[in-house]
């Protein structure tokens, strides 16, 4: 089922008026392209390098991750994102709906965010995922997540 945007505001305002859009810029080819591996497996930052090298159009093959990530040019880790939110004072209770493709690593990743705000719906493909949809993310998320299907 395609869920519009003006369908998708008005489910997400209906649970409770307000909530978060976040982009967290945190997509397999988002970090195979910056160069960014902070907080990622030695398998994961392998293969996003394997992609950068083999990516034709991408010109720079050699990026020193610690240096991007100095330079302000990473995003941040789900964790991070977590955090930062909590020091602006968002309530564990805050709906926030993930405004980006897949979340690189998956529930790996999105553990920390999770587990700080449960409240957390995904867009995937231009579908929305949650308790009763379908996912490729574990029941963690199944069971943490707010469905906006019905």
């Amino acid at each position: 089922m395609m869920v519009t945007p003006q369908k998708l505001v008005e489910r997400l305002r209906s649970h409770r008026g307000r909530y978060i859009a976040l982009h967290l810029r945190y997509e397999k080819d988002m970090l195979a392209f910056t160069g960014c591996t902070y907080g990622l497996t030695d398998s994961e930052s392998e293969e996003l390098r394997i992609m950068r090298k083999n990516t034709n159009h991408w010109k720079v093959k050699q990026i020193n991750s610690t240096e991007q990530r100095r330079g302000g040019f990473c995003p941040l880790t789900p964790k991070e994102a977590a955090i930062f939110l909590q020091a602006l004072g968002y309530p564990p209770s805050t709906l926030i709906y993930i405004a980006a493709g897949d979340i690189y690593g998956g529930d790996a990743h999105l553990l920390e965010l999770m587990s700080r705000f449960p409240n957390l719906v995904l867009k995937v493909d231009q579908f929305v995922y949650g308790s009763m949809g379908v996912s490729k993310y574990s029941n963690v998320l199944k069971s943490t997540t707010r469905c906006l299907l019905s």
